[in-house]
């Protein structure tokens, strides 16, 4: 009766499972913000020193990263020059954040980057991004 009722529904685009009660298990699956995530890695002794945030864009995730490790660095790294004010504001509230402007990869050189209106989904892609 189980099988069938979730397959029903799995028809309408639902998804059934058991809600996890131990904050141990399923760390990263259970709930549904970046926040939650957040919160839930530091429950459970995840204490970065340095943080990465590479297309840190206007630095909204690092100002919820920062709530939950406000003792580690972090190192912001963002393409478009749109962006910078926001991360020039965000470095002067902090003394262990900094920025750099470009993209981060493995090699130097130049690469198309797209860039969308709303610049949250601009990137790299396709064949490019293999190259990066």
């Amino acid at each position: 009766m189980k099988r069938v009722v979730k397959y029903l529904l799995a028809n309408l685009g639902y998804e059934v499972r058991r809600k996890n009660t131990n904050s141990h298990r399923g760390v990263l699956n259970v709930g549904n913000t970046m926040a939650m995530a957040m919160k839930r890695l530091k429950e459970i002794g995840i204490n970065p020193e340095t943080v990465e945030d590479g297309g840190a864009a206007s630095g909204v995730w690092t100002r919820k990263a920062i709530e939950h490790w406000p003792n580690a660095y972090f190192n912001l790294i963002e393409p478009l020059e749109e962006q910078v004010p926001q991360l020039v504001d965000l470095a002067s509230e902090y003394t262990n954040i900094s920025y750099h402007t470009g993209v981060a990869g493995a090699n130097n050189g130049t690469i198309h980057f797209s860039v969308t209106a709303d610049l949250d989904g601009s990137g790299v892609y396709g064949e490019d991004a293999v190259n990066v």
